[in-house]
């Protein structure tokens, strides 16, 4: 049996052979090494990794002939993780979107894109990592001929504004702002699932290309922590905690969780990531998910125009060269343009409209308008099939009608709705919700109505005619304010 001194000194091999990687932990606390490769760009995995695990047990025999052993490994890893605590750098899967510059992981390779063009490299300023299941993207064409548009179109079929919206959402994909929720809805048969798996191909193609609903908040973070493009596919609905999870998704939230059930120590993972969801039901049925969403709706495919999957994946695979290098020449445009503004108003996801407009604008002159414009028609008509949707929203627009300014309590909300509505389902509806939860719906659906013209200002504990309690103040804007409304 090796001695004690003996372990100490396979540790310190191991480590004197690892010191001079690159090492450095994230911003969640995880310790990181680059190992060599080949090609001579580092293969970053987790320090703690069954990977770097198998590596340094490989690497140690082939140069002294004996294993290393289970203690002078996990000293080694100890130590290590204390060198790479000194450095935190940012680990990046598939796309790297910088101030000045993106790059993407093709999985043999690198494209750096700037705004004076584009091309591959072999070594990027900044660590990927490639996660098990990731599969490559092809090399780019070049030359290219043609427009990224006109492909789209003849790929895809749809109408100018889904192809618009679409394209917007694929550059918004590349960006660094917030990342808009694809929602595509549609009967059974027309494409959907097929559109879904496209997207994912043309940005991420990994083994799991459609995911099913996850079972909770846990799985849905490793998803997401492993791919870059998350799709979720047939679904027949969104419970709560997965809308509200997609939404901190889109924008940039973390998960946590302990270490071990015994342990305080806390770990997390923070994502941001473009989501595709796709089902036959409207899946955007909350105020805040319907926000941060593009919905599209693909009509129905006749028996005429109908095309097997395979013939369209075989003509999506013999155009995806080409695809890209149009792609990588659209997001040029929209790094040389960076400073351009195409609109004095800005819906929500700001940054996000103005980063695909600047990139639609690389297809063609004047395209980025109109990518605003479809935008907005989108934002429009997902407002009102959400008001649509809500029989709470419809309750509160047909009070709004016979009270155009009104100041009271949730509770004195919720029984003069109960009593417009009586005998029909709402009633039953409102009569189950407690005051908490009727006044937590109401502010979901606050800014859905002030689109159409309805404000609904929570003014916080006032007193009123001598009662003390939190008042909600509603207010038709066309009647006061002459507002237009859609």
């Amino acid at each position: 049996m090796p001695s004690l001194a003996q372990k100490t000194s396979n540790a310190n091999r191991l480590i004197n052979i690892c010191k001079t990687f690159d090492l450095f932990t994230d911003r969640a606390g995880t310790g990181w090494i680059g190992l060599p490769t080949a090609n001579g760009y580092p293969e970053f995995v987790p320090l703690r990794s069954q990977k770097f695990a198998g590596w340094a047990c490989a690497e140690f025999y082939r140069k002294f002939g004996t294993p290393i052993g289970e203690k002078a490994l996990r000293d080694a890893q100890n130590t290590l993780y204390g060198i790479a605590a000194q450095t935190v750098k940012d680990v990046y899967v598939r796309v790297a979107s910088l101030p000045d510059a993106i790059y993407v992981d093709l999985g043999q390779g690198y494209i750096e894109i700037t705004a004076d063009g584009w091309d591959t490299i072999q070594k990027p300023p900044v660590p990927f990592r490639r996660p098990a299941g990731m599969r490559p993207l092809p090399f780019p064409a070049m030359p290219f001929s043609g427009m990224l548009y006109d492909a789209f179109a003849d790929l895809l079929g749809l109408s100018r504004d889904d192809l618009l919206l679409i394209i917007g959402w694929i550059f918004g994909a590349f960006g660094n702002t917030e990342y808009p929720i694809l929602v595509i809805n549609g009967e059974q048969g027309s494409g959907k699932s097929t559109l879904a798996e496209i997207l994912k191909r043309l940005i991420d193609p990994s083994e799991v290309l459609l995911r099913s609903m996850p079972r909770d908040e846990q799985a849905l973070a490793v998803a997401a922590a492993n791919g870059w493009v998350v799709t979720l596919d047939n679904l027949s609905g969104l419970p709560d905690w997965l809308s509200d999870a997609l939404c901190r998704i889109s924008t940039g939230a973390g998960y946590s969780a302990r270490r071990l059930y015994q342990d305080l120590e806390e770990v997390f993972a923070q994502t941001r990531r473009p989501v595709i969801l796709n089902g036959i039901p409207e899946l955007a049925s909350r105020g805040d998910l319907q926000d941060r969403s593009i919905v599209i709706t693909l009509p129905p495919i006749s028996e005429l125009q109908r095309r097997t999957k395979a013939a369209i994946m075989q003509s999506f695979e013999t155009a995806l060269p080409s695809l890209l290098s149009m792609l990588f020449e659209a997001l040029q445009y929209a790094l040389a343009l960076r400073d351009e503004n195409f609109a004095a108003k800005l819906p929500r996801m700001a940054d996000f409209s103005l980063w695909a407009a600047r990139a639609c604008e690389g297809m063609s002159y004047g395209s980025g308008r109109l990518f605003l414009e479809a935008y907005r028609r989108n934002r429009e008509n997902a407002t009102l099939a959400l008001l649509d949707l809500s029989p709470i929203a419809q309750e509160i627009q047909a009070f709004t009608n016979k009270n155009t300014h009104w100041t009271g309590t949730a509770t004195d909300l919720k029984d003069k709705l109960i009593l417009q509505c009586l005998g029909t389902p709402t009633e039953k509806t409102l009569q189950h919700m407690s005051v908490k939860a009727f006044a937590n719906e109401l502010r979901r659906l606050a800014p859905v109505l002030r689109q159409v013209g309805i404000a609904v200002e929570f003014q916080g504990l006032r007193k009123v005619n001598g009662i003390v309690g939190r008042f909600i103040e509603i207010t038709d804007l066309s009647v006061f304010q002459r507002v237009n409304v859609p």
